[in-house]
């Protein structure tokens, strides 16, 4: 046979997992001849890898017989402008020389070669750290200033890769080398990593072709910053004392955020409220406190520090001044003798005095009256000393200085100036009969005894105060007193004009006392009686508060109409008892034909009404009542018209004439039917009224929430104080209302239940 054969193979190359087409000359030589078989060889194998059989009709209508070793990934495409033999997928095992056979019907046959190239990518690019432990995704992290060594290994590929180290588009490392494992290995070491680093990204690549991208992979590195700078960025020109005030310090620059604290001088003080910024960059400590007088001229320091670096804590420092009212303290001059002050000795005083902004004016008070120097009397006032000479039985008493800054007073302690012999003589009197007369001789020569003031007790108001308080409610009354010592002993009495009694339901502690009180019938109303005593003696006077009955208002008397005229109507009224509660005063105005309201009025001040605008010749019932904070009193009705146009001339030229008489015998009258009916019932009520009183006070008393009162227990100089008297409450009454000219005590016809009910119930007040 004859074989023409190209022996030049063509190079190819394919990529591993690619496709691969190795073109294969078909053509035939002349026109009158034909293509009758193409065969594929691979290297020395004796049977073809792929059969194209032509041989009975046309190349079009071949039959394709691909090896069992290829299958299916190859085929020879005849529709292309070069036909060829195609692999896909290509595997590495691919690789070699491939051999194309031509057989023509008439020509020799044809022969070409070919070298496949199999290029395999590398598997995967491994990032570790030095000590061989794979990194995902980030490096650390890792503190600033340090060093660190990464580790890239790519395996698999071929040929062998070539791995290098890149940041971002930056070449940092080309330098690689193979591990006696066959994996291609480069290192590289970061040396003194930056703030600039931080989030930097840093990538391995393996290569071994330019048909494909290199395996790669990438890793972010994480930084320990430092924080940049820490200070406290709100220090007022000046705090003042127990006014709360709030220092903010911020600092910059750490990851992760700084850990603030405050300090005042070497005293760690409570850690802020931290606010971090969106970006974490920036971290804001607050420190919220009340300064105080001794917080002035401290020093506040703010510290931040990233907790993951030991030598990263940075501090910023600020003196803080503190404005506060003067603080004082009075005392004897440091060479005066507490014990050698007499009368005509010399003696002084020193104010001392820590005040910012310093005082600019010094006073002093001798029993609360401000002295002035007057060097006739032996007084001299020098700032912050008070000279007094020749003291004498009237320098006695209370002193205190009073120093002024920023428009602020205040007052030292008073300190009480006795001199011997009288002061001494005085004292042992009183306490002859004490446990340790020692221990007080003690403290008078220590000179302790300069600012005590020794009182039984006095009260602290001694105005009369008045309770308002309605039977079975509880009153709750604090007696405070003056005294020194101030371990008292309280005692409470009632006063009801009928006898006095203790009261045992109180507490106390110290100078004050209160007592619980609840009168249960009218003897609980008088005088509450609070005494005091303690080692000094008894209170001389009590202090008294006065218990007085509350209730709603009694019903106003003596309603009269005072003047008509054609469009209005002037009533007034006297008030009854207010109930022992402030009492408003109100008119209701309803027409006589129907039951409507017309109008109503409300008087604060007295029970007098000017009804105007009202229709001219028209009748109307006039509702009149009390109330206070515990209700409202019984109704008064009258029925009252205004005028007609025509009738007010001889109305009023007939009351001229005819008022006098007309007085004179309603009095007359009214006198004698008023004066018959009280006998009469006065009459019938004494036996019924004497029994049942006598039971409701023997009741009564029963009630009382007290003891009979020890009279030997009162100091017999002390006068009991008058009591309001008890009202009629649980006695039979009877009022009448008046009978006057124009006014009717029943309603006419027509009007309604309600007001029917309202005058029938002022007509016998029971």
């Amino acid at each position: 046979m004859n074989i023409m054969s190209d022996t030049t193979a063509h190079e190819y190359y394919a990529v591993a997992g690619g496709r691969i087409s190795m073109p294969c000359n078909i053509t035939a030589p002349s026109s009158d001849d034909v293509v009758t078989l193409v065969l594929w060889y691979k290297g020395d194998m004796k049977v073809p890898i792929y059969t194209l059989d032509a041989r009975k009709g046309p190349i079009e209508k071949s039959k394709h017989f691909p090896s069992k070793q290829l299958g299916r990934r190859v085929h020879f495409d005849l529709h292309v402008r070069n036909p060829g033999l195609t692999i896909d997928p290509v595997k590495g095992e691919d690789q070699g020389i491939y051999r194309c056979r031509v057989e023509y019907k008439r020509y020799r046959t044809l022969s070409y070669m070919y070298e496949l190239k199999v290029i395999v990518p590398p598997r995967e690019v491994n990032i570790m750290d030095e000590s061989g432990q794979r990194i995902e995704e980030t490096i650390g992290p890792v503190d600033e200033g340090s060093n660190v060594t990464l580790i890239c290994e790519a395996e698999g590929g071929s040929p062998s890769p070539s791995v290098t180290w890149w940041r971002d588009s930056v070449l940092l490392d080309d330098s690689y080398h193979i591990t006696t494992q066959g994996y291609v290995r480069n290192n590289i070491t970061l040396i003194r990593l930056k703030r600039s680093d931080l989030s930097a990204i840093f990538t391995c690549q393996a290569a071994n072709n330019n048909l494909t991208v290199p395996t790669s992979n990438s890793v972010a590195l994480d930084l320990n910053l430092r924080p940049l700078d820490v200070r406290i960025i709100t220090p007022p020109h000046h705090l003042s004392a127990g006014r709360k005030v709030t220092l903010e310090c911020e600092s910059t620059g750490s990851r992760p955020r700084a850990v603030m604290t405050w300090w005042k001088g070497s005293q760690k003080i409570q850690t802020g409220n931290e606010v971090i910024s969106d970006n974490g960059n920036l971290t804001l400590s607050t420190l919220s406190f009340v300064p105080t007088a001794e917080d002035h001229g401290k020093k506040f320091t703010c510290t931040a520090k990233n907790p993951s670096l030991p030598d990263s804590l940075i501090e910023d420092t600020r003196t803080i001044t503190v404005h506060y009212i003067p603080e004082l303290r009075l005392a004897l001059g440091a060479s005066i003798q507490h014990t050698a002050i007499k009368e005509g000795s010399d003696v002084y005083f020193d104010c001392n005095i820590r005040a910012n902004p310093w005082v600019h004016d010094v006073s002093w008070r001798f029993e609360d009256n401000i002295l002035f120097s007057n060097l006739s009397a032996g007084i001299i006032v020098s700032n912050q000393s008070l000279v007094l000479q020749r003291v004498k039985k009237e320098h006695r008493g209370r002193y205190q200085c009073v120093a002024t800054n920023t428009g602020k007073d205040k007052s030292s302690e008073k300190v009480q100036l006795y001199f011997n012999p009288l002061f001494l003589i005085h004292f042992i009197v009183k306490l002859d009969n004490s446990k340790d007369v020692h221990s007080f001789l003690h403290l008078l020569k220590q000179g302790m005894l300069l600012q005590i003031q020794l009182i039984a007790p006095v009260c602290k108001n001694k105005a009369v105060q008045v309770f308002g308080v309605a039977k079975q409610e509880t009153l709750n009354i604090t007696c405070e007193l003056e005294a020194d010592p101030t371990d008292v002993k309280f005692h409470w009495a009632l006063n009801n004009t009928v006898e006095n009694m203790d009261v045992k339901n109180f507490i106390s502690e110290g100078t004050s006392s209160t007592v619980f009180y609840t009168p249960r019938n009218m003897l609980g109303y008088g005088a509450l009686l609070c005494w005091g005593s303690n080692d000094i003696g008894r209170q001389k006077d009590p202090c008294v508060y006065r218990v007085v009955p509350v209730g709603p208002p009694e019903t106003m008397r003596n309603c009269l109409v005072t003047n008509h005229t054609t469009d209005s109507l002037l009533i007034q009224c006297e008030p009854g008892y207010d109930g022992g509660l402030p009492q408003t005063f109100h008119l209701e105005i309803y027409s006589s034909t129907n039951e409507h309201l017309r109008g109503n009025m409300t008087s604060e001040d007295s029970p007098t009404f000017l009804v105007q605008d009202l229709l001219t010749g028209t009748s109307f019932i006039l509702v009149l009542y009390a109330a206070n904070a515990k209700g409202r009193s019984n109704s008064v009705a009258l029925v009252a018209s205004t005028l007609r146009p025509a009738e007010r001339h001889t109305a009023e030229e007939d009351e001229s004439i005819l008022s006098p008489m007309i007085g004179i015998l309603i009095g007359i009258v009214a006198a004698f039917v008023i004066l018959s009916i009280v006998i009469a019932i006065i009459v019938r009520l004494r036996t019924h009224d004497k029994h049942k009183d006598s039971e409701e006070t023997k009741q009564e008393k029963c009630e009382l929430p007290i003891q009979n009162y020890k009279e030997e227990s009162i100091d017999s100089t002390i006068e009991s104080p008058d009591v309001i008297p008890a009202d009629s409450q649980g006695k039979k009454s009877i009022s009448f209302l008046p009978s006057l000219p124009h006014q009717a005590m029943l309603p006419p016809s027509g009007v309604g239940n309600r007001l029917t009910e309202i005058l029938l119930q002022n007509s016998f007040i029971s």
